[in-house]
């Protein structure tokens, strides 16, 4: 079974908001950033993809060797999306028929979801859904290490319910 409630937030992102819950903060342990070697047995749409995230990962300082097996798997993921989504588009209609003359859902819609939760799990694990990155605190797309505008707005609304006595 999985972990129960919220996603634990990180250190850094506690700290930005004052340390609301007032209890330590564990210390956290810093991986290396390095990309990891891309596997050969990717096709061409997943090494594009590993080629984009891993830019855009090594940008936010998220990406360890380590992560090699899961961007694998959301490269794989997103190639196999694509993959059925250029098949789904060449179908007139979401609907096909069988032998025996019955309407019934096009297997391709179902390999179509099973691979965006293969994407979604494997994204969120990675950081790279808005969420994750609120989550993690990664910061803001300049690079510059100031906190993003609706970071900014949501620490200001926090400050003004704090004096409000809430």
């Amino acid at each position: 079974m999985g972990r129960r409630g919220p996603i634990a937030k990180s250190a850094a992102s506690k700290k930005r908001a004052g340390n609301p819950g007032k209890r330590p903060i564990a210390a956290t342990v810093k991986a290396e950033s390095k990309a990891p070697d891309c596997p050969t047995w990717l096709d061409e749409e997943a090494r594009a993809e590993w080629k984009r995230v891993v830019k855009e990962l090594l940008a936010q300082g998220t990406l360890a060797a380590a992560d090699r097996a899961v961007l694998s798997a959301y490269c794989e993921a997103w190639s196999e999306f694509v993959a059925i989504m250029t098949e789904l588009a060449k179908c007139p209609s979401r609907v096909v028929w069988t032998e025996k003359g019955y309407p019934v859902a096009n297997p391709l819609i179902a390999q179509k979801n099973k691979a965006v939760a293969r994407i979604e799990s494997a994204a969120k694990q990675l950081g790279l859904t808005p969420a994750a990155r609120l989550r993690i605190g990664t910061e803001s797309p300049s690079g510059s290490g100031a906190p993003s505008a609706l970071a900014e707005q949501i620490q200001k609304k926090r400050q003004e319910r704090a004096k409000r006595g809430r």
